[in-house]
């Protein structure tokens, strides 16, 4: 659990560079992300082949390749816990899928009372484990080629209070700081002895509370030190006027056509889904 979130530090932290991705506004990668979100939701179905979010998970590493995102190393390095969480999701949907009432399904398996292996239930995981890494594919993409001033930035010119822009864009920044903190607390009490696998069930939820009292006070420290920085840059929530910045977010071309052909994708699913060529 520890390196899976330390993976995620290194996942969602900002990467420079000037990539596709890099150049498209905030908003942009925003709205493909809540794209991805609402095809997985439409899409990871057992009526519908699984191969459908194959094909988004698949359009995502494109972009990937294209954007300037390079995730060969973090694969080569992490693999097996990418092939873990997958495997997770395939069985958890296979021994709880859905009612598949009225589907002509082939068995493959059985092990009463709660596991029957099926054409639809094994596709049924498939589909929806590629729905939760094509999000999680996504939010790497927005957060690795984003930086969160920008978002802010970008959410307020289209109407968005600023209070509520920084409060989004913190949020997302306290993904990878929570990792962080976590690392940080987890190899101070390895350094003091402490064995996160070692004894049974109750020994390592005690060693789960030795880790969460230091990084609760790891985290105060960091609201105190960030309320600071706020005030040091001036910072006021309650200020209503315009503000000034050094740094554009444009709205390019490129954007406007990104925006037309995730907007033209997703009206055509929903009908698709609406006039029953699409079974969901």
């Amino acid at each position: 659990m520890i390196r899976l979130l330390q993976l995620a530090e290194s996942l969602l932290s900002y990467q420079p560079g000037n990539g596709f991705l890099h150049r498209l506004n905030p908003l942009t990668k925003l709205f493909m992300l809540v794209a991805v979100i609402v095809s997985g939701v439409l899409l990871s179905s057992a009526r519908v082949p699984f191969f459908c979010m194959l094909a988004v998970f698949a359009v995502l590493l494109l972009l990937a390749l294209v954007g300037g995102v390079d995730l060969r190393d973090d694969f080569r390095q992490r693999w097996p816990f990418f092939l873990v969480i997958t495997c997770l999701i395939i069985v958890g949907n296979l021994v709880f899928p859905p009612p598949f009432a009225g589907l002509e399904q082939r068995e493959f398996f059985t092990l009463p009372p709660f596991l029957h292996i099926t054409d639809l239930s094994l596709g049924f995981g498939i589909a929806k484990s590629f729905f939760v890494l094509s999000s999680l594919l996504g939010v790497v993409l927005l957060l690795r080629t984003t930086r969160l001033g920008d978002l802010t930035y970008s959410l307020t010119k289209v109407g968005v209070p600023h209070a509520i822009a920084q409060v989004i864009a913190t949020s997302l920044r306290c993904i990878p700081m929570v990792a962080d903190g976590l690392g940080i607390v987890y190899n101070a009490q390895r350094a003091r002895g402490m064995e996160m696998d070692a004894g049974g069930p109750r020994a390592r939820i005690a060693a789960w509370r030795t880790l969460m009292n230091p990084l609760f006070v790891v985290f105060l420290k960091w609201v105190d030190l960030m309320s600071v920085v706020y005030q040091a840059r001036g910072m006021d929530f309650s200020f209503g006027g315009a503000r000034t910045r050094l740094r554009a977010t444009p709205f390019r071309a490129v954007d406007g056509v990104a925006l037309v052909l995730g907007l033209g994708s997703l009206a055509v699913l929903v009908i698709a889904t609406q006039i029953g060529w699409i079974h969901v």
